[in-house]
């Protein structure tokens, strides 16, 4: 907005919400989160497909799993009730009831293991460098 002065007012952080200081902060974190957990995938032979292509093509839910999961530590969930809200949510997303569910044959077990994987994923690398990235001071000592 310019001022009847010609002075030029910067509203976006009062009016969107918006802070720019903020944001580069979080580009920064989550880049450093991105390239750390890609490196863990390298190191790891067995990683899956479907989790590395999750990196490329939708990294925020990485990310947003960082968060999350700092958020959780923070209000003083467990790493273990963490993850089994996860694999609850998991579940509870591919329409299976946990107790009950058994698959009818190979191909279908393999697409929900798929699914589950990468519902549950973030999760787990969260739990490994979220601590490092996001919210430091959960200690590595306090996480179980």
């Amino acid at each position: 907005m310019q001022t009847g002065s010609k002075r030029i007012l910067d509203l976006t952080r009062s009016v969107c919400g918006f802070n720019a200081q903020q944001a580069a902060k979080d580009y920064t974190k989550d880049t450093a989160y991105l390239k750390a957990v890609r490196k863990m995938l390298q190191q790891n032979p067995y990683g899956s497909s479907s989790v590395k292509n999750l990196v490329e093509a939708n990294p925020e839910v990485l990310t947003s799993a960082a968060r999350d999961y700092c958020q959780a530590r923070q209000s003083g969930k467990s790493d273990n009730e963490i993850m089994e809200t996860t694999y609850r949510n998991a579940m509870d997303s591919t329409g299976m009831a946990m107790e009950t569910y058994s698959p009818r044959n190979r191909r279908e077990a393999e697409r929900l293991q798929k699914q589950i994987e990468v519902a549950v994923i973030p999760t787990q690398l969260a739990m490994s460098l979220a601590s490092q990235h996001y919210c430091p001071q959960v200690s590595r000592r306090s996480l179980r």
